[in-house]
């Protein structure tokens, strides 16, 4: 664990902590991904190219103004006062490619399920507990609000196919993490095990 390592839940008045971080330490290793600042869950691939925005500054564009105006939800790690991780959460209907991406939301949407669906740690700071971290701070901010349960979703088999880091195709966190603090494998996709935890006051 990171002796000075510290979690807060994202506000507006963290936006440039947020943004600094994916301009500079979330994507060192992996350049591909360096443009998407966690806009790819709501993405309008009816109207833009994904390609496009990640190389014009277009997601930087529209996810900074988000989160100057307060509407990005998460947990942001740090160092000190410099920003080593980040958890991108929200209940189920927040997100614009069903609730994570892996499967389809409900049509009547479910608003009592916190769903984690990105971790991003720097390379400075994996392998030092930083994504149970943010992942711990997330299922406590859901008792608190009062939620049922936090969903995760754990890749079954790294691809072999692609030229990425095991880090980047792990983003969404592994089945260990989840385990470790207590989820259970609620169901499964070709490629994603579902992972939830029901919280206590449920």
């Amino acid at each position: 664990m990171t002796e000075h390592l510290r979690v807060a839940p994202m506000t507006k008045e963290l936006a440039d902590d947020w943004i600094d971080f994916f301009d500079h330490r979330a994507f060192e290793d992996n350049a591909a991904w360096s443009g998407c600042y966690c806009r790819v869950f709501e993405f309008p691939h009816e109207t833009e190219s994904w390609d496009e925005a990640c190389a014009n500054n277009a997601n930087r564009d529209v996810m900074a103004a988000a989160a100057n105006a307060g509407d990005v939800q998460g947990f942001l790690a740090y160092d000190d006062d410099v920003v080593v991780g980040w958890c991108r959460s929200g209940v189920r209907t927040m997100f614009r490619r069903g609730h994570s991406g892996v499967r389809e939301t409900p049509p009547e949407g479910d608003s009592s399920t916190l769903c984690t669906v990105c971790f991003v740690v720097a390379p400075t700071h994996r392998r030092r507990g930083v994504a149970r971290a943010l992942l711990t701070a997330a299922c406590e901010q859901a008792g608190r609000d009062g939620l049922a349960a936090v969903e995760g979703y754990a890749l079954k088999e790294l691809p072999t196919d692609r030229e990425l880091p095991p880090e980047a195709e792990l983003f969404r966190g592994p089945r260990g993490l989840y385990a470790h603090l207590g989820f259970d494998v609620a169901g499964e996709t070709d490629r994603y095990w579902i992972m939830r935890k029901t919280l206590a006051s449920h």
